[in-house]
């Protein structure tokens, strides 16, 4: 079964909704990652974890509104209760969590963005 995250948002924002879709039968996972509308992205590290960047919730988002945290967020688990693992200032312009799998070893790289330019 082949699953992918679509990012959905309304006329083009930056804010998005992440829902789990089964590329197979064509639908929504009803019991997959779904998220509420926030600015942000996600990264898979297995069929079970996602890397999450997301501005969702109390003190998350950086003064831009982008997010400060990437969290490694279980299938099934509350994404506010998803562990932290790493972190920046709420006066950069947002971080964000990846996986390079083109290496010998896998590598996470965590991207801190401090401004636009």
């Amino acid at each position: 079964m082949e699953r992918a995250v679509l990012r959905l948002s309304r006329g083009g924002s930056d804010a998005i909704v992440h829902r789990e879709f089964d590329v197979g039968s064509l639908s929504f996972v009803a019991d997959g990652f779904n998220l509420p509308e926030a600015k942000g992205g996600i990264e898979w590290l297995d069929p079970d974890t996602l890397l999450l960047s997301s501005a969702l919730g109390d003190g998350m988002a950086t003064r831009s509104g982008y997010a400060r945290t990437v969290r490694l967020w279980k299938l099934g688990a509350d994404p506010l209760a998803a562990p932290v693992i790493f972190k920046t200032g709420s006066e950069t312009l947002g971080v964000s969590g990846h996986l390079d799998r083109t290496a010998e070893s896998e590598r996470l790289w965590f991207i801190e963005k401090p401004a636009y330019f």
